[in-house]
């Protein structure tokens, strides 16, 4: 990378104008370097200007992977196809700029995304608008009915229950032999594709382990599904690569399986017999994996006012230990129950507020009730009104939603979704009517950025959002199993 000459250097034969080819101005406002093979007036640039070049080339892309091309403006001159001797920012650096690293460091396990409601306005007037447009005899009630059941993802509150390091390494089960016929088809020479934008390469491990590279392709071609493949990515992940999963926190649903569910109370009552009083909701937590158990929830205990735990018999323990009733002091209350503080003298302004009742203390008898605000308030069994999970609760959630860090930065920096850290408030101590509102004044938001969608600029305006999301919930709700929100 060249910096310019000053304008005592500049021969008067080459009658070079040295200004930046973004800004036309000069080095009055700051120093201009020569990013690429260019020429002439075109030859030299800010820095920060072409830093902002390369940002809205990124921008303009859609934040699914899924729909994202290939596209090398960021990285190579498109006057002079020359590389940019200067690294442009990549695509996770872009989104934090455009966030701040106060909201992208809410992307944690156990924080909360939820969706604005000026978001969700705008794509819903955008989808009523497609649908009639594309289907001019469609009843308006079909039309309302196949926009709240598509816009059902964006509607959620989503818990994360955990940001999984991205290892390079991704397997494939594969069950279907005329998908795995289409599979080897894509391959290219070196056994590789694009998924998404990266390159992946099939590898000696799952069905193929052990396997020199040299009989990878012979094996390969050889192997009959069932099987299982595993794919390496050729570039090393980053922490834009980070695996957010999440869990939908207001929507309930049937068990997709009733014979695991009574198994693993069934097991848990073997071990306490009590355990059978243990209240199980069950949640639609996301399109992936819908069929499988993802997380189980338990309110109570230490920490933060509940556990994670994956597996739903010992769940199950959990919330009949919590809810035991171990001394007679305690009242009526069970641990990880919700209560309602009432007859406060010192405290007033609390009475009427919602909590989860934590741990007796038999010393002082009282309660340690985690408040909706995340405080912690020492209260006498008296002041504490009982409320729901007398015998214990346990969430179970069927699927998960799925992001990479990057995606998810995304959307949030387009003005999509706000985030928060969760407490006890939206997970057990409101129904889920109202966990949202719970929520009031505690999103934190992305800024307004060039990433952000014109209709969110001004939530008064009436701007219709246009971008890719209506859409893609049109053409691809019969896909959703598959598809990232």
């Amino acid at each position: 990378m060249q910096v310019a000459k000053s304008p005592m250097q500049v021969d008067d034969e080459e009658e070079e104008e040295v200004i930046c080819r973004y800004c036309f101005c000069g080095e009055e406002d700051g120093e201009l370097v020569s990013p690429c093979a260019c020429i002439g007036s075109q030859k030299y640039a800010h820095l920060s200007c072409l830093r902002q070049w390369q940002k809205m080339v990124l921008v303009s892309h859609p934040t699914d992977p899924a729909l994202q091309k290939k596209d090398s403006r960021h990285h190579v001159c498109n006057v002079c196809n020359s590389p940019y001797t200067c690294a442009p920012p990549t695509r996770h650096d872009l989104m934090v700029s455009c966030v701040g690293e106060q909201v992208a460091e809410l992307i944690s396990k156990e924080s909360i995304i939820c969706a604005q409601n000026t978001y969700l306005n705008g794509l819903t007037q955008n989808m009523e608008r497609q649908l009639t447009q594309q289907f001019p005899s469609m009843p308006s009630e079909m039309v309302s009915r196949e926009v709240r059941h598509s816009l059902r993802r964006f509607e959620g509150m989503y818990f994360i229950t955990s940001v999984e390091e991205d290892n390079g390494m991704h397997e494939l089960p594969i069950t279907d032999q005329a998908i795995l016929n289409r599979l080897r088809e894509r391959l290219d020479d070196t056994l590789s594709l694009q998924v998404e934008g990266k390159e992946l390469k099939v590898v000696a491990a799952g069905s193929l382990a052990g396997i020199p590279e040299e009989e990878l392709r012979g094996k390969l071609a050889a192997l009959q599904a069932p099987v299982n493949l595993t794919f390496a990515a050729k570039e090393a992940p980053t922490s834009g690569d980070d695996r957010v999963v999440a869990v939908n926190l207001i929507h309930r649903t049937q068990p997709f399986s009733q014979p695991q569910v009574d198994q693993a109370m069934n097991k848990a009552c073997e071990k306490y017999y009590g355990a059978r009083r243990v209240k199980v909701t069950h949640y639609h937590g996301g399109p992936v994996d819908a069929h499988k158990i993802s997380m189980c929830l338990v309110p109570g205990g230490e920490g933060k006012g509940w556990t994670l735990e994956k597996d739903l018999s010992k769940a199950i323990e959990l919330a009949h230990s919590r809810a035991v009733r171990r001394c007679a002091t305690q009242g009526k209350i069970a641990g990880g129950q919700t209560v309602r503080l009432t007859g406060l003298q010192g405290a007033a302004h609390l009475n009427g507020k919602l909590g989860l009742a934590m741990q007796f203390n038999e010393g002082s008898e009282r309660w340690l009730v985690r408040l909706g605000n995340g405080e912690t308030k020492q209260v006498k069994v008296a002041n504490l009104e009982p409320r729901e999970g007398a015998g214990g609760r346990v969430y179970v959630f069927w699927g998960a939603a799925c992001w990479s860090r990057t995606q998810l930065l995304g959307e949030i920096a387009k003005g999509q979704w706000g985030v928060c850290h969760a407490s006890v408030q939206e997970t057990f101590a409101l129904p889920e009517g109202k966990r949202k509102q719970g929520l009031d004044g505690r999103l934190t938001f992305a800024p307004v950025t060039e990433m952000t969608e014109d209709f969110m600029r001004d939530p008064s305006r009436q701007t219709i959002p246009t971008d890719e999301n209506a859409q893609l919930l049109i053409c691809t709700e019969s896909d959703l199993s598959n598809h990232q929100p």
